[in-house]
């Protein structure tokens, strides 16, 4: 009998380690993001743009006029384009593979007023 509650015992604590260990030791996927880094942009003159980026835009953003040129502190780049009133910031991984846009053309900072 005693036999057996040691073994219930240890097993117990087992049980209730186990999970700690494992938050302790995390599997590693491989990605890491770290909002605190912020990147930052320096202008570039346009004719520097490497050549698979200035072929995504001619393909992608038909029309759109390539206005500034932007190389980030984390190997990225930035390009501003332009069509009309529309105006987008292209972002761009350090391999030249499109990631993302942003809409330049909304004012953020314009307040609106409220009626009542």
């Amino acid at each position: 009998m005693k036999r057996k509650m040691k073994y219930a015992i240890a097993l117990f604590c087992l049980a209730m380690a186990a999970p700690l260990a494992i938050m302790a030791n995390p599997i590693s996927t491989g990605v890491y993001e770290n909002e605190a880094t912020e990147v930052t942009y320096q202008e570039v003159a346009t004719d520097q743009i490497p050549e698979q980026i200035a072929t995504t835009i001619s393909e992608k953003f038909t029309d759109y006029s390539i206005d500034k040129f932007y190389a980030g502190s984390d190997e990225t780049f930035k390009v501003e384009i332009s069509k009309g009133d529309e105006k987008w910031a292209v972002f761009f991984d350090s391999e030249g593979k499109f990631s993302k846009k942003e809409d330049l053309s909304v004012d953020t900072t314009q307040e609106t007023a409220i009626s009542e």
